[in-house]
């Protein structure tokens, strides 16, 4: 139960608060009123502005600080090196570079293959003939003569067995002869033609040494140059190209053989007729029967006709293909093309005459052909300037060593 003390007490510390509470009020009033006026007002925004000034300031100079502190540390960084050793650097006996067996060795593969493609590449695109394989197929026939290169051949000098009859190229001639012989056995063979797939590849070197080899063997021979657009018999034996082959098929009446032959004096047994002028008919004159009927004269009087022919790309010889016994195509390895040689079958093919055989000319001396009949050049010139031949070669066969002799418009005797 609340004394009336207790009550006393309370309600005297009550006004006590109140009255202090009151005198704060008053504080705060004055404070509030001092305040309002107006000087304080333009006081504390000037201050205001000062401090917004002095803070902007110091932000600018806080960030000019930190951009400097970046450089600072970029050019730090610039000077600071990025590679560091790990470990100090040895010499090493052998050279990284250049690696000398390895590129030698990748160096001669790169030129094997190298080589390797250019050589297939121009066996794809090279079809020319290649060696006695490609004849077989081709013409169904054999190669029977080889002869090499003669660097000795000149125009005018007389055939060159007879220069020359222990040579090689007289020797290749001899096996030619041979094999002709050989394969004359069950139908003898007096006329032949000598012609070949294209100009340039020696059908007039062939004809006029065989000729004569065929005249060493003691054969009455006559070499008739039936090339009538071309003539190269009297410039490689060195005779006259005055009166010859062409006159006598023109002349209207029967002339004498005889006031047109002619005759070489290392070679009494081998008759020349060359070609005479150039007419503008060959081909008529040729097939003609006055051709035919020389022909049938010619071989009353001599063992063997050998007839040097135009290539066989013009119409020439395909008229003479039926007068006469046999034909011997002259190609040259590596040169005539296969196409020239598959219509030289054709043609002779239509014909029926006897393909005697193929002569390869010109091949390089020192390299064996590896074909039956061929040998080297130089296997010959070792076994030939022997001392099994210790003679001299003036005399051969009768025939006498003589450079550009020769009898115009001889008689046959």
């Amino acid at each position: 139960m609340i004394t009336e003390g207790d009550f006393n007490s309370v309600v005297v510390e009550k006004e006590n608060f109140l009255k202090t509470q009151q005198s704060l009020l008053t504080s705060y009033q004055n404070v509030y009123t001092n305040l309002l006026s107006t000087e304080d007002i333009k006081r504390s925004t000037n201050e205001i502005d000062n401090l917004r000034q002095n803070l902007e300031l110091y932000q600018n100079r806080y960030l000019d600080l930190l951009n400097s502190r970046e450089n600072i540390k970029n050019q730090k960084l610039q000077n600071i090196p990025t590679i560091e050793q790990v470990s100090p650097a040895a010499a090493s006996e052998r050279p990284v570079k250049p690696r000398t067996s390895l590129n030698t060795l990748l160096g001669g593969v790169a030129g094997l293959i190298l080589a390797l493609s250019f050589v297939l590449l121009r066996d794809m695109t090279d079809d020319a003939i290649k060696g006695r394989e490609d004849v077989e197929s081709l013409l169904n026939t054999k190669v029977v003569g080889y002869v090499v290169d003669n660097k000795n051949e000149v125009d005018g000098e007389g055939i060159y067995v007879a220069r020359a009859p222990r040579s090689p190229v007289a020797e290749a001639f001899r096996a030619l002869r041979t094999n002709l012989e050989f394969s004359a056995k069950d139908t003898p063979i007096k006329s032949l033609i000598v012609t070949s797939g294209g100009p340039g590849e020696g059908k007039t070197t062939v004809a006029s040494n065989l000729a004569a080899i065929l005249s060493h063997s003691g054969k009455k021979v006559i070499l008739m140059d039936a090339d009538l657009r071309r003539p190269r018999v009297h410039k490689y034996t060195g005779v006259s190209n005055t009166v010859g082959l062409s006159d006598i098929l023109a002349a209207e009446q029967k002339i004498e053989i005889n006031d047109y032959l002619q005759t070489l004096e290392n070679l009494p047994d081998l008759h020349l007729l060359p070609s005479g002028g150039l007419p503008a008919n060959p081909s008529e004159l040729l097939g003609s029967e006055k051709m035919r009927q020389l022909l049938a004269d010619l071989s009353g009087s001599y063992d063997y006709i050998i007839i040097d022919a135009p290539p066989m790309l013009v119409s020439d010889p395909q008229v003479l293909l039926g007068l006469v016994d046999g034909v011997l195509l002259v190609l040259v390895p590596g040169k005539t093309p296969r196409d020239v040689v598959s219509a030289v079958k054709e043609q002779v093919s239509h014909t029926g005459v006897r393909l005697l055989g193929v002569v390869f000319n010109r091949l390089k001396q020192g390299k064996r052909s590896g074909y039956y009949g061929g040998y080297s050049g130089s296997y010959y010139n070792t076994y030939y300037s022997s001392s099994y031949y210790a003679q001299d070669d003036t005399e051969a066969n009768g025939a006498v060593k003589k450079k550009g002799l020769f009898k115009k418009s001889k008689k046959r005797a």
